[in-house]
């Protein structure tokens, strides 16, 4: 049996430890006492400076791959777009509305950048194809996790969700655990290779998003099914024997009485389902709306950094990051999303399916780089971009591909 290195051992049980925590949501859910949603930055400090850590203890004992991660797309894509956040920074040092203190725009803006480093962190921790693969079977427990939480929280309506009849299991905010199972079903699916393993992974993940009743969530999973059945992944006759298992589990669980409970079905759940009006889609429109309005104003520079962040009315964030980055930024801001994508991307159905439903979620929220499971999501998906290990070569000064 091949005896692990040190550097190998530590990134191993760093990806186990920060999935399990992260993925679930279980850090941030016990560092707030399971009172405040993954959104909020004060848990998330200690986690950020744990993994700038174990980076640098990846560098000191395992220098060759540091050096090759440096080559990567995502390390050029991380610096150009620090660049223009520091450049939005700039304008809305010039540009401060009255009323709000810069130390909260400053703030803001070192999130923002604590976040791209986590992103890279998370990278190089999951650099290894052996380290990777371990990472994708933590994500597909931490899914099946995840879906028994939201299962059981909308059984019991209110023990996590603030939103009666929503289910949100540890993440509090539905919209956030929703695409988060989304997320770890693409991921999860690379580590399970037998077929009907497959399908029931699929099947158990949409129950968990379905009970959220989030519209992007069921938006973006959608676009996951439909890639995997463009790509011949799905078979109709295991699908069928699949959601028949699913219509016990849901007999078994009581899930059909609560879904047809007239407490549900005078609510606005199933207009978000049916995809009628309703006031939080209502809300949404007027905000993207003066969004616009404000990419009017200033449409080649911007208006500086966190535009939409602030604004009265108890509107926080336009819900669309799109519309943000170019209120913020102009029209380059809109093409920062595009780039990230290409600076992963690999000619694969699994990554156009996780790319979709990426897109997808940017749609519908404002603060995307701040959910730790997204970030985990995009660095599996940046090293398995590169799914062996990169091995420095000093002598010709190039990168050469293998293992050590």
């Amino acid at each position: 049996m091949k005896r692990l290195s040190l550097a190998k051992t530590v990134r191993i049980l760093s990806a186990i430890v920060l999935i399990s925590l992260e993925f679930t949501c279980l850090f941030p859910f016990l560092a707030e006492g399971g009172n405040s949603p993954v959104t909020v930055e004060r848990s998330r400090y200690s986690l950020y400076f744990a993994a700038y850590g174990i980076c640098a203890f990846i560098v000191a004992f395992d220098f060759k791959s540091a050096i090759g991660f440096l080559e990567r797309p995502l390390v050029r894509w991380a610096f150009a777009a620090v660049m223009l956040f520091t450049w939005g920074m700039l304008v809305r040092v010039f540009n401060a509305p009255a009323g709000i203190e810069d130390y909260l725009f400053f703030r803001l803006f070192a999130l923002q950048l604590n976040s791209i480093g986590f992103l890279l962190c998370c990278t190089m921790i999951f650099g290894d194809p052996d380290v990777l693969l371990i990472a994708k079977w933590a994500v597909a427990v931490a899914t099946l996790v995840g879906v028994v939480l939201n299962i059981y929280d909308f059984t019991f309506p209110g023990f996590f969700c603030y939103y009666p009849g929503r289910a949100a299991g540890l993440y509090v905010d539905p919209n956030i655990s929703g695409i988060s199972l989304v997320f770890g079903c693409v991921i999860g699916l690379r580590a399970i290779r037998r077929p009907w393993w497959q399908e029931a992974f699929v099947l158990v993940s949409f129950i968990g998003v379905l009970v959220t009743f989030s519209r992007e969530a069921l938006l973006a999973f959608g676009c996951v099914l439909v890639g995997g059945n463009l790509a011949g992944r799905w078979r109709l006759g295991r699908l069928v024997v699949a959601c028949g298992l699913g219509v016990v589990l849901f007999v078994a669980l009581n899930v059909g009485d609560n879904l047809l409970s007239e407490k549900l079905a005078t609510s606005d759940n199933w207009s978000r389902l049916t995809s009628h009006s309703d006031p939080s889609a209502k809300s949404r429109v007027d905000v993207a709306e003066q969004t616009l309005d404000a990419f009017e104003e200033a449409p080649i520079l911007g208006q500086g950094f966190g535009t939409t962040i602030f604004w009265d009315q108890g509107r926080l964030g336009s819900h669309n990051y799109y519309l943000a980055l170019l209120a913020d930024h102009g029209v380059i801001g809109i093409f920062l999303i595009p780039a990230l994508l290409l600076s992963i991307g690999r000619k694969c159905w699994d990554f156009y399916g996780f790319a979709a439903a990426f897109l997808v979620f940017c749609l519908f929220y404002h603060d995307v780089f701040s959910v730790v499971a997204v970030l985990i999501s995009l660095a599996i998906e940046a090293a398995e971009a590169y799914p062996r290990h990169l091995v420095y070569d000093p002598k010709p000064r190039s990168l050469i591909y293998g293992r050590n």
